[in-house]
């Protein structure tokens, strides 16, 4: 069955943000923060998941842009990152791994925010 997708509210995304989580399962909240991310930067799942360090790039003034090619087109995209971002990369900061953010699959992220949605009691 074919749907047509749906924008996210404002109010669903405020909800989803500030969910809280169980701590024993503390995936959940990296599957949340790589969505934030992607909804701060702009980026799809699969641009989300493959970004390296090597993509941020700082400016003589001091602001981050990400620059990446997309993986789907392969078109070069700039995009300056919000302070949000910029916190929840600094969250995952880790020396010994090139990405952003730890890997997880695309199956695995969607099947958490399902979850997610649902402590979150989005529409």
């Amino acid at each position: 069955k074919v749907t047509t997708p749906k924008a996210l509210s404002m109010s669903d995304f405020i909800k989803i943000r500030d969910a809280e989580l169980p701590e024993d399962k503390p995936r959940l909240s990296v599957s949340r923060d790589m969505f934030l991310f992607a909804c701060y930067a702009g980026t799809a799942f699969i641009d989300t998941v493959s970004i390296t360090k090597a993509n941020v790039k700082v400016l003589e003034d001091g602001d981050k842009w990400l620059v990446y090619n997309r993986k789907k087109t392969g078109t070069l995209a700039r995009v300056k990152l919000l302070p949000e971002a910029l916190e929840l990369m600094a969250k995952y900061e880790d020396g010994a791994r090139d990405t952003l953010f730890p890997l997880l699959s695309t199956n695995r992220v969607r099947i958490d925010l399902i979850t997610i949605c649902k402590l979150a009691e989005t529409s």
